[in-house]
C-alpha cells in the first residue's frame, strides 16, 4: 500500500496498516501479507470501496472482521463483492492442511473456520479451500 492510499484509508475511519513477512514453524518463510484495519464505523460507500480496493490490490489469502454491528455489515457487502465465501459469528480459528474428501485434492494452509450450529448443540469446522481470501468474522473472547 502506498502513502495515498493510507491516506485515503485514514479520511473515512480510524486505521492502522500492517504488513509483515510471516514465519510458520512447519514451513519456511512465507511472502502471507497480514492486513489490519481498525474500523469504529463504516457507514459511507467510499469505506467500502476503499476497503475491497485493499484487498483486491493486496491479495490476503485470510481476511478477518470482528464481530461487531460494524463487521457483520461490511464483511458480507464485502464478501458478495469479491466472491468469495464468508463464515459469521466464528469461535475459534486454525490454519492447516485439509484434503477434500471427494477428490482427494490437497490444499496448504487453509483457515479452518470454527463456530457452533443448529442452535450451539453442534460445532462445525467450515473450510473455503478454493476461494481467495478467506473471510470470517470473529467473535471476542
Amino acid at each position: 500500500m502506498d502513502a495515498n492510499q493510507l491516506k485515503e484509508l485514514t479520511e473515512y475511519f480510524d486505521s492502522r496498516y500492517v504488513q509483515k513477512d510471516v514465519c510458520s514453524d512447519r514451513h519456511e518463510k512465507q511472502d502471507a501479507k497480514i492486513t489490519e484495519i481498525s474500523i469504529n464505523q463504516a457507514n459511507n460507500p467510499t469505506q467500502l470501496s476503499t476497503i475491497t480496493k485493499i484487498i483486491k490490490e493486496e491479495t490476503p489469502d485470510i481476511v478477518l472482521f470482528g464481530a461487531s454491528a460494524v463487521g457483520r455489515d461490511l464483511a458480507p457487502r464485502i464478501a458478495s463483492y469479491l466472491r468469495c465465501g464468508l463464515t459469521a459469528d466464528c469461535t475459534s480459528l486454525e490454519i492447516g492442511d485439509h484434503t477434500d474428501a471427494k477428490t482427494k485434492n490437497v490444499y496448504k494452509d487453509i483457515l479452518y473456520q470454527i463456530r457452533p450450529a443448529f442452535g450451539g448443540n453442534i460445532i462445525a469446522t467450515i473450510v473455503s479451500p478454493e476461494t481467495r481470501p478467506q473471510m470470517a468474522t470473529v467473535r471476542e473472547g
